[in-house]
């Protein structure tokens, strides 16, 4: 860990210069085990906290073969998370999307660790906040709070400093870390945990953790309401969600890690259309985000420890003056969202099979352990392979993904695959560019270079829960 602590002691001043990056509360820490550590992650900068600064924190209180800690799967592809240099100081295990199986979260091995006296690391949302809010809380840190009976300390970091749809952090952002008083889900621990004990451990997890990250005011005082020509509106908002979506018009030649606002907003809130908004840096003046279908222009502004801020400028008169925060409008965007309009089907596609996505430049990720890997034969996808070792993919492309009624189609030069809806168990989006499908028990990954995953995430969503109601879908 020798390493990794002189790293931080040069990032650290500069992260404090930079972006006025500090701790509070380090006091609440233990002084030794056992006890769980809950972060959640709002921005990409705060994340190198949870990594590394926690551990260099509590090496100085506990031995350094009693610190386990859940990291993104995504980071298993470095081979540095899987060396014995890291492993002298902390057992790091993979953190994957909802329904993997077995490796999703290795509960009775955290467990034993709690029993002798270690820490935990872990995330309990299991994912990256995409607009800053929270998420739902899983039930890996309950079920280890109930059986345990150990103290859980929550933290809790900035969003506005570096949101995880901006390429660049904020300068004038402020990265702080929070660390909360620790607190218990029950007094004894429980041979058996039921429902009922979930759920109110559950809330309990969320309260603290959401009192810490938004204050009194909660996520409300947080967004800040709705407001027009500076006064607050109460009412219903002057938008018309019964507007039908229209095609998209054109795809961005950006790379997507640098179109900002419309990773989140993939459609115009206003007029529905996929693609069509474009963010804009403009020199010693506000950011604007604007819409190449319907002609609505936005400000941007960023409110220090609260929710960006869009403000309409330019657009229907009705709406000019219409300040909400992204959060709201991202709402706004997700309103009554149904599939459509399909795109006109090329040859070759089945009778009564619409497409609704298509997008060039994707790149496959296959488990080295899949068949494919080693021989390629007609277009199934195998789904009863799981893999053996997390993070370790082979990248595969890029190809032309497509999305219709019936199957997710995957086309290159090396040969294609279907993975039709029935067969999808899981759905998952990490950030913005990499979706997940479980197929079967197999996973398989695709990496956006163009366009907003979070687009694909969701109507991939819709088609899996329609063809497979219990499939397992992330948030969006």
């Amino acid at each position: 860990m020798i390493a990794e602590l002189q790293v931080l002691r040069f990032l650290t001043p500069a992260a404090r210069f930079l972006f006025g990056y500090r701790i509070e509360g380090g006091d609440n820490l233990p002084a030794r085990g056992p006890f769980i550590i809950l972060y959640a992650e709002y921005s990409p900068l705060c994340n190198l906290y949870n990594a590394f600064q926690t551990a260099a924190l509590l090496s100085k209180k506990i031995a350094k073969d009693k610190i386990l800690i859940f990291l993104a799967e995504e980071l298993f592809t470095l081979s540095y998370f899987h060396s014995k240099h890291l492993r002298s100081f902390l057992d790091v295990f993979p953190l994957l999307p909802q329904g993997a199986g077995k490796y999703n979260f290795n509960l009775m091995t955290a467990l034993e660790h709690l029993k002798r006296d270690g820490m935990i690391i872990l995330n309990p949302e299991g994912d990256m906040s995409r607009d800053g809010r929270p998420l739902p809380i899983q039930g890996g840190a309950a079920w280890l709070g109930l059986h345990g009976a150990v103290p859980i300390v929550p933290t809790a970091e900035t969003y506005d400093a570096w949101p995880p749809w901006q390429f660049w952090p904020n300068t004038r952002g402020r990265a702080i870390v929070r660390i909360g008083k620790p607190f218990r889900v029950t007094e004894k621990p429980l041979d058996r945990v039921r429902d009922e004990d979930m759920q109110k451990a559950i809330a309990k997890i969320r309260a603290e953790m959401s009192a810490l990250r938004f204050g009194p005011g909660g996520v409300a005082a947080w967004t800040g309401p709705p407001t027009k020509q500076g006064s607050v509106l109460s009412g219903p908002l002057p938008l018309s969600p019964d507007i039908p979506p229209r095609p998209m018009l054109h795809r961005s030649s950006i790379p997507a890690w640098r179109q900002g606002i419309p990773l989140l907003l993939w459609k115009c809130p206003i007029c529905r259309t996929n693609d069509s908004l474009s963010q804009r840096r403009r020199p010693f003046k506000a950011k604007t985000v604007s819409c190449s279908a319907c002609g609505t222009v936005w400000t941007v502004t960023r409110i220090p420890g609260h929710d960006f801020r869009l403000q309409v400028i330019k657009g229907p008169q009705v709406l000019f003056g219409l300040n909400l925060s992204l959060s709201g409008w991202y709402d706004e965007m997700k309103k009554d969202f149904r599939l459509g309009p399909a795109i006109e089907a090329e040859r070759g596609y089945l009778p009564r099979e619409e497409m609704h996505l298509q997008t060039i430049g994707v790149k496959l990720l296959l488990d080295k352990s899949n068949s494919l890997c080693k021989s390629w034969a007609g277009r199934e996808a195998p789904d009863r392979e799981f893999p053996a070792r997390a993070g370790d993919w082979l990248r595969l492309g890029p190809g032309k993904l497509t999305l219709t009624s019936l199957r997710l189609i995957w086309d290159s030069p090396q040969g294609g695959l279907d993975f039709w809806w029935p067969r999808v168990k899981t759905v998952h989006l990490r950030s913005f560019y990499l979706l997940s499908i479980g197929y079967g028990v197999t996973p398989y990954r695709f990496l956006f270079l163009r366009e907003s995953g979070l687009k694909w995430l969701t109507c991939a969503g819709e088609l899996a829960r329609q063809n497979h109601p219990p499939v397992k879908i992330s948030s969006y």
